[in-house]
């Protein structure tokens, strides 16, 4: 199979490869912003197909997918890898497919009952990872320890550090939105101090929980583990819907599951508005062929108004 997409010339050598097959149909999948993803449908088999040049991304989901599966959470099984990079120019992953769809793309039809049992779902994946021996360090967990550091406080500073980078080139970058960063990275440096490191799945926000007939059906995209505040990950479920209806019935069933006390709603509201402001600042920042680096400036604007409202309700709740 030839394309002028020269993925599709890479994914048809390695199903030939790996299964003695051809691939009938390539999808790209557009969410996700580090590997490049692709869907595919052969005649007895549908796969998804991950490829990346630098391959310690996917290092993780090779190191994580055997934990996830001990665990009982529903995840996709390896069926193929390579990381050389010697048979095709890529490090390569082919993945059994998950089925339904991406939660993003679904939210919006899901009924309270349906929301909140996925809720449910969600909060068992935080208890089953929660005993998941780690390192005692702090930060995202790749297929390698590179990016851990010595606290939870020194990751949040090394994260507002590569952000603030990001909107000083693309002039995203505003006085209120430094001012948040710094703010936050000060009004909370002791509590930050004083979390202890917890295995957590971070990216479980927008994305990468697949929803089929309005029931969870399992994660994808298990790149990465967190090690450090697992109240991080919900504020990112907050801030991912924030002012609409459908988000605050899953955000807080997510903590209503999880039995937060009104203390750690509020910190899971801080860390809604730290990521939001994060993510605000990856506009105009190219990290895969789904992303561009052309700031698009209506998302900023809604970004912003976003940010504004979070830290607003922050306020109302210190």
């Amino acid at each position: 199979m030839t394309s002028k997409n020269p993925h599709h010339d890479i994914i048809a050598q390695i199903l030939e490869k790996e299964f003695a097959a051809e691939p009938h149909r390539i999808t790209r999948m557009g969410n996700g912003i580090c590997n490049e993803v692709y869907s595919v449908e052969t005649a007895d088999r549908d796969v998804i197909v991950r490829l990346k040049a630098e391959a310690r991304y996917m290092f993780g989901s090779h190191n994580h997918i055997p934990i996830f599966r001990s665990k009982g959470i529903p995840v996709p099984e390896i069926l193929a890898d390579d990381y050389s990079r010697s048979f095709v120019p890529l490090a390569y992953q082919v993945l059994s497919k998950i089925e339904g769809r991406d939660i993003m793309n679904v939210i919006d039809t899901l009924t309270d009952d349906q929301l909140r049992a996925v809720a449910r779902e969600i909060s068992n994946v935080f208890d089953r990872l929660r005993d998941v021996p780690n390192n005692g360090k702090f930060g995202v967990l790749w297929g390698d320890g590179d990016d851990l550091v010595e606290s939870w406080a020194a990751d949040i500073a090394r994260m507002t550090g590569v952000v603030i980078g990001w909107g000083t080139r693309t002039g995203v970058l505003d006085e209120q939105l430094e001012h948040i960063l710094t703010w936050i990275n000060t009004e909370y440096k002791d509590y930050f101090e004083s979390v202890p490191p917890v295995t957590y799945f971070g990216d479980i926000c927008a994305k990468n929980v697949m929803i089929q007939d309005g029931r969870f059906s399992g994660l994808v995209d298990l790149d990465s583990l967190a090690q450090g505040d697992p109240l991080e990950a919900i504020g990112r479920i907050k801030a991912s819907w924030h002012g609409t209806h459908y988000g605050k019935v899953y955000a807080d069933a997510v903590m209503d599951a999880q039995r937060l006390t009104a203390e750690q709603r509020n910190l899971v509201t801080m860390y809604a508005l730290l990521n939001r402001t994060y993510w605000t600042m990856e506009n105009g920042i190219q990290f895969n062929q789904n992303t561009g680096t052309t700031v698009d400036r209506v998302r900023e604007k809604e970004d912003k108004a976003v940010v504004a409202a979070l830290l607003e309700e922050l306020k109302i709740l210190s």
